[in-house]
């Protein structure tokens, strides 16, 4: 697994905290099966980032998410990797 992709997806899905578990006191690696299942996923391009980003969520917590929610993530994310030019 790529750190620093790693690392730039766990900042966002904490910053995102879709369903308010790290705001309400959860552990700090509570999205970390998510995190780590999108990192292991398809992260070519922003846009199957997004797709990836709300297939896990809806996936663990059984909800449907917001395509437009899920993009945004998956913007940042995309600046952040494209910002290092990482070799995915």
């Amino acid at each position: 697994m790529d750190n620093r992709m790693y690392s730039i997806v766990k900042k966002h899905i904490k910053q995102w905290d879709p369903e308010c578990l790290l705001a309400s006191g959860a552990p700090e690696d509570e999205y970390e099966t998510e995190i780590k299942e999108i990192v292991n996923g398809d992260m070519d391009n922003v846009f199957q980032i997004s797709k990836t980003i709300k297939a896990v969520f809806e996936k663990y917590f059984h909800l449907e998410y917001d395509p437009n929610e899920c993009f945004k993530v998956a913007e940042r994310i995309w600046n952040d990797l494209e910002g290092g030019h990482s070799n995915r």
